[in-house]
């Protein structure tokens, strides 16, 4: 059970908005069936129209993009699908559609920014969708942005890459494309890893590009199986990074922490620390160096990897054979920040403290009191941004961790995934 012993309790931020009754909460928002209104609005023309310049030269100067345009069809609308890999591709991919607004499906976490999430849904209504969840409702708002002619703009993998690898696609997708009926444009972002890693603090000087690299008529989307779009989406969407290139930064390998967390060592976790262009193992002294062409260097022999996604394949394996059934405590973080959403409403500050994992869940502990999250209460672990973790309850909460600089995310996800038996699928 979901056990909060707080002087700030859930109840007192649902209180505000909820009527306590002799049931319960009677909470407005589940309460009131919502209007059917467009999706699409004329604004959205006008505010793409306004801002594309704006897009464009953000892409092209500070992150060294070309964007090649798409020439759509006179009354044509389009489900884009396009891999993931840097912070800012909703606008990269909406530079090669001048004049059509793309609506995008994001992270429910956007959307519960205090004052800002307002601004984000009247400029661009994005299609919130909540990370790593079966989350139905963005179908349903798919269906009805493709029914009102807009044009649709999803990233599959469902997550930013941090391995510069395509992440994995669910089946789902094909049979989300099948049931919309548009033509599917693959978008595919060539070396953008090189530039804006998820790990990183900081973009890099270096080139990428980006265009539509294949276009599947409806027809053909209507009469492929689910299994053979989503190879041709795979195919389509995969990049591989060209090592040919160069990607300058004085602190190359700053933050990589964020990612990798296993040392290939001594085999121990959390253990990694980065400064520079060097990252290295505070209990067995290992060290690497990371190459501008994003390949790693080591005087080590007993250092095995040339690129971060061999690093991750790996760390991703001793996970898989870990054996978790002696240990208290897996992980651990100090001053850690967890901020609590009912819904979509807007994200408050609980508490700071240490967080910790153990096989029967998640809890966060500070001199005043602590909160537990049990397993059985979760119903899914995501990331969000670079480095922020985001479990979803089946009372339909959200509580997101955020810790310092150098907070691995990932390994919070990676071994919720262990610890339910899914992280061969995992991210």
């Amino acid at each position: 059970m979901l056990e909060v012993r707080l002087p700030i309790y859930r109840e007192a931020f649902l209180r505000n908005r909820c009527e306590i009754t002799p049931t319960g909460y009677n909470c407005e928002i589940n309460m009131a069936k919502e209007k059917h209104k467009k999706w699409t609005k004329a604004r959205h023309r006008v505010v793409f129209f306004v801002f594309w310049p704006f897009f464009w030269l953000l892409g092209h100067i500070r992150f060294g993009l070309t964007a090649k345009r798409f020439k759509t069809k006179k009354r044509q609308n389009y489900l884009i699908l396009s891999n993931h890999c840097c912070s800012m591709d909703p606008f990269f991919v909406s530079i090669s559609f001048p004049g059509k607004p793309v609506y995008f499906v994001s992270s429910d976490d956007l959307l519960r920014i205090k004052f800002a999430s307002f601004w984000i849904k009247w400029m661009a209504a994005p299609i919130p969708k909540q990370k790593d969840v079966a989350d139905f409702r963005f179908a349903a708002i798919c269906k009805q942005i493709a029914e009102e002619g807009g044009n649709i703009g999803i990233f599959p993998e469902g997550n930013r890459t941090y391995s510069g690898k395509l992440g994995p696609i669910d089946e789902g997708i094909a049979k989300l494309a099948k049931a919309l009926g548009l033509p599917v444009l693959l978008y595919r972002i060539e070396n953008g890893y090189g530039v804006d890693p998820r790990w990183a603090k900081k973009i890099r000087r270096g080139k990428m590009k980006g265009g539509v690299v294949r276009e599947i008529s409806a027809e053909e989307v209507s009469s492929s199986t689910p299994e053979a779009l989503l190879e041709t989406i795979r195919e389509g969407l995969s990049s591989p990074l060209d090592h040919s290139l160069s990607y300058r930064s004085k602190r190359s390998a700053e933050c990589l922490e964020r990612v990798l967390y296993v040392c290939p060592r001594c085999r121990k976790l959390q253990t990694l620390r980065s400064s520079g262009n060097t990252i290295s193992c505070s209990s067995c002294g290992l060290s690497a160096t990371y190459e501008p062409n994003m390949t790693f260097r080591s005087d080590e022999p007993e250092f095995p990897f040339e690129t971060v996604a061999d690093w991750y394949d790996f760390q991703k394996k001793c996970i898989a054979e870990l054996d978790v059934s002696g240990a208290s405590v897996l992980l651990r973080d100090e001053k850690v920040k967890v901020f609590f959403s009912h819904q979509s409403q807007p994200k408050k500050q609980m508490m700071t403290g240490t967080l910790t994992m153990s096989k029967k869940g998640l809890c966060v502990e500070n001199y005043v009191g602590e909160l537990q999250l049990s397993f059985s209460e979760i119903r899914g672990v995501g990331i969000t941004g670079k480095n922020k973790v985001v479990c979803y309850t089946h009372e339909d909460d959200s509580y997101t961790f955020v810790g310092e600089t150098g907070f691995n995310a990932y390994k919070y996800s990676q071994m919720y995934a262990k610890i339910m038996g899914r992280i061969e699928n995992s991210l």
